[in-house]
């Protein structure tokens, strides 16, 4: 079990060093590895331009002009079809799952029902998820968006560890 976790935290600080993230462990009484990884701006930038310009189908943007992060919301300019435009986007935890939203749009032909807004959900909660961890047993506690970070708390759940602890 110990030597599990040993490779298990090698491998994720090796991960998260490689992608610019701050890392801070620790191990609960029941055998969880808790993990604070905090997201410079540069690199919350690529996640995004990752998942929104190079996804799959139809995409919100054909290029990101810039990304501003503020204080629980992110906000991202580019353009489509030759018209600039822009949506915020928020994360949270929900239940231990880890939730992105666009809550804004402000792009010619599209509004918050579109399928390039409900895909660009999906695929932006997928790449921040990865971002985190690798893992199938995390559970994301908490979400923190600063002008210049993004901050997530996360648990590694051991096969030893109770649920919900």
């Amino acid at each position: 079990m110990t030597k599990t976790i040993a490779i298990l935290i090698s491998l994720l600080a090796v991960a998260l060093a490689a992608c610019g993230a701050g890392l801070n462990l620790n191990i609960d009484e029941q055998g969880n590895l808790g993990i604070t990884v905090e997201l410079q701006e540069a690199t919350v930038n690529n996640i995004i331009r990752d998942a929104v310009v190079t996804g799959e189908g139809d995409q919100i943007f054909t290029e990101i002009t810039s990304v501003d992060l503020k204080p629980g919301v992110i906000t991202v300019n580019g353009t489509r079809q030759n018209t600039a435009g822009n949506f915020d986007l928020s994360m949270a935890s929900d239940g231990g799952a880890l939730r992105a939203q666009i809550t804004a749009v402000n792009v010619e032909g599209l509004n918050l029902e579109s399928p390039e807004i409900v895909r660009a959900n999906e695929e932006l909660a997928t790449a921040f998820r990865q971002s985190a961890s690798a893992s199938e047993n995390v559970r994301f506690d908490s979400v923190e968006i600063t002008d210049t970070t993004m901050k997530f708390v996360i648990t590694i759940v051991t096969a030893t560890a109770t649920p919900g602890s």
